[in-house]
């Protein structure tokens, strides 16, 4: 053991001390508790009021606020719950490692209040942990070895050895065995019964995940479309523009979809209700909601034909001869509308920054996708003299997002 305190002397005065950018700074020693690391460390220190507190709530999720005994708080001393929970071990100070399991709490964790004021003691980031984990990662054996060879009852030793494989994932999170870590999680449980153990075995080692039968998406596209008979001659078709929201149940899929068109012009002179006058610009709208169901979807790509229901709108701006603006317009609702999408997808690749993410990884089904669409509306326009008699056909591109996330399994 006295090899193990040298070697973390010598590991934490070759930490960097520097604190650049800090106005203030404090560098002490642990107090007598914590003789064994004598290591030094930098940290910021900030007084604020009870209101101001509230405002940094969130950063004490993550570090550990250490108080030395009464006399000592000029020299304060801060570190990460992950680092404590290693020192531990290191120090074979076992049973402060299952109380903090038991209790849920940070270990020897508090924060110091003075008079009406709370300090708030935050970690300066180096490598001390990396280096700590490294090192416990090439030196599990003999860590366990130390639990083996301690006083404690089987079930506490075998919790300590489940739980230090637990934490020294983190060393390897991409490439770690999770299914031989998740596979002595249920033995464990199955080994013994006390449930402030099994409850956080279950709640952060033995946790599982699936791909979700709910899925969602959404496109932006834009592209191209055409009228056939009286409404061709009479109307150019444009470009589409818009957008297209899913929802999914697993190969069931409804989407939304939303189009204008633009660069539309009337063709030629017409009447209807007021004169049409060639080159004046038109739009072409539709909504549409439709249901399709995906043929095909695996890793690469989802054809999807789908039918729904549209409602279309035609108009044009024109000018009187006293210069006003009219409305020239014409819509119809419901109509039919019959469409088919390819999607090409693109994996999006989840960042893995903790033991879970490992885990929703391989059952997230997250894609960026490209997508192309081609769609038939039959409006149906009822006018005097058939001049928006025909249909409608285009074709679009767009890019967008589709996800059938990873839920984790409730436990029965």
């Amino acid at each position: 053991m006295r090899i193990v305190i040298l070697f973390f002397t010598i590991l934490s005065v070759c930490i960097d001390l520097s604190a650049q950018g800090l106005d203030q700074n404090i560098v002490s020693s642990l107090d007598d508790a914590h003789k064994k690391f004598t290591g030094r460390r930098n940290l910021t220190y900030e007084y604020l009021t009870n209101k101001e507190f509230d405002k940094i709530s969130e950063i004490f999720e993550n570090p550990l606020i250490l108080e030395l005994p009464t006399g000592y708080k000029e020299n304060l001393q801060s570190f990460y719950k992950e680092e404590i929970i290693l020192m531990f071990y290191w120090l074979g100070e076992y049973q402060n490692i299952l109380k903090h399991v038991v209790n849920n709490t940070n270990p020897r964790g508090s924060i110091i209040e003075t008079g009406k004021e709370q300090q708030a003691i935050i970690p300066y980031k180096n490598s001390f942990y990396d280096d700590l984990l490294k090192l416990s990662y090439e030196n599990q054996e003999e860590l366990k070895a130390h639990i083996k060879s301690s006083n404690l009852n089987p079930e506490e030793k075998d919790f300590l050895m489940l739980y230090l494989d637990f934490r020294l994932a983190e060393a390897n999170l991409e490439g770690f065995d999770k299914d031989l870590l998740i596979q002595q999680a249920k033995e464990y449980k199955g080994k013994y019964q006390d449930e402030s153990y099994n409850d956080f075995v279950s709640s952060n080692i033995d946790i599982g995940y699936k791909t979700s039968n709910f899925g969602l998406g959404s496109t932006l596209f834009i592209g191209s479309c055409s009228f056939t008979e009286n409404l061709g001659d009479n109307i150019s078709g444009g470009m589409p523009i818009g957008g297209i929201i899913n929802a999914a149940y697993k190969n069931l899929i409804l989407d939304f979809q939303f189009t204008g068109s633009l660069i539309s012009r009337v063709k030629q002179d017409f009447t209807f209700k007021e004169l049409w006058e060639k080159n004046s610009r038109t739009t072409l709208a539709f909504g549409s909601l439709n249901l399709g169901y995906a043929i095909i979807n695996n890793d690469k790509m989802m054809i999807t034909p789908s039918i729904g229901m549209a409602s279309t709108n035609i108009s044009s701006y024109v000018r009187a001869e006293d210069g006003e603006a009219i409305n020239l317009k014409i819509d119809n609702t419901p109509v039919l509308h019959t469409s088919i999408t390819f999607d090409y997808k693109l994996k999006h690749k989840i960042h893995i920054s903790e033991y879970k993410d490992r885990l929703i990884s391989e059952f997230d089904n997250t894609y960026w996708i490209f997508r192309l669409k081609a769609g038939f509306i039959t409006p149906n326009f009822e006018d005097d003299n058939n001049v928006f008699k025909g249909n409608v056909f285009y074709v679009g591109a767009g890019i967008g997002i589709f996800t059938y996330p990873a839920t984790a399994i409730k436990k029965k």
